[in-house]
C-alpha cells in the first residue's frame, strides 16, 4: 500500500527509512514509517491506511482503494511539516487509474496538490505509467506542475527497477520566479 495514492514514477530520497505495512485485514491495510532527517532535531513519521474491494456486478475484476495518510515530520515552528493525504485508485483488468489531493503546511505555508495517474501492467513482470499533478503554495503565489512517465520491471521477487522520464514547471504569479527541467531517475527497490 503506498502512502501516496499515485506514486507512478520514481523518486529519489537518499534518508534511510524503516517502514511497516501490515497484513490485509478484510481489505484494510495500513502501513507507518519513520525516517532518518537531514536535520538535527527531527525523524519524520507517516501512517496511512487504505481499503480495497472487488466490486461484483458492475464489471467483473472492477475494484476500489481508498488511501488516506497523514505525515508529520516532528519539526518546531520554522522547520515544521504536515500534510494530509487522500486518494482513489480504480482498477479493472491491468488498467488503474488513480486521483489523489495533497494539502499541508510547510515551514507555516499552505501548499495544495491534486494529481491523476493511469498505469497498465503489461505483464507480470513489467508496468508502465504516467502521471500528471497540479500544485500550489498559498503564500507565495507559486504554482507548479509536474508529469513522469515511468516503467517498472520486477528482476526477481523483492527486487525492482523503475526508470522515469519527469518534467516540472515551477512559476509565481508576479513572474519574479519561473523554472522548469527535465529529468530521468533510475531507482532500484530491495523488499524483504
Amino acid at each position: 500500500m503506498p502512502l501516496s495514492a499515485a506514486g507512478q514514477g520514481a523518486a529519489y530520497d537518499d534518508s534511510a527509512k524503516i517502514t511497516y505495512v501490515s497484513p490485509s485485514f478484510s481489505g484494510f491495510q495500513f502501513a507507518a514509517s519513520t525516517a532518518e532527517s537531514d536535520t538535527d532535531a527531527n525523524n519524520p513519521v507517516s501512517v496511512g491506511v487504505s481499503y480495497s474491494t472487488e466490486i461484483g456486478g458492475i464489471a467483473d475484476g472492477l475494484s476500489v482503494t481508498l488511501t488516506a495518510a497523514n505525515h508529520d515530520n516532528g519539526g518546531d515552528s520554522d522547520a515544521k511539516a504536515e500534510d494530509s493525504q487522500f486518494g482513489i485508485t480504480l482498477g479493472l483488468g491491468n488498467v488503474t487509474v488513480t486521483a489523489a489531493q495533497y494539502d499541508g503546511t510547510w515551514d507555516g505555508e499552505d501548499v495544495s496538490n491534486t494529481e491523476f495517474g493511469v498505469g497498465f501492467d503489461v505483464s507480470d513482470r513489467l508496468s508502465i505509467g504516467a502521471s500528471s499533478s497540479e500544485g500550489e503554495n498559498e503564500d507565495r503565489n507559486q504554482e507548479g506542475s509536474f508529469q513522469t512517465v515511468s516503467g517498472s520491471y520486477n528482476i526477481a521477487p523483492g527486487l525492482k527497477s523503475t526508470v522515469a522520464l519527469n518534467q516540472f514547471s515551477v512559476q509565481d504569479d508576479d513572474e519574479l520566479i519561473s523554472n522548469d527541467g527535465t529529468e530521468v531517475v533510475w531507482q532500484l527497490e530491495f523488499a524483504f
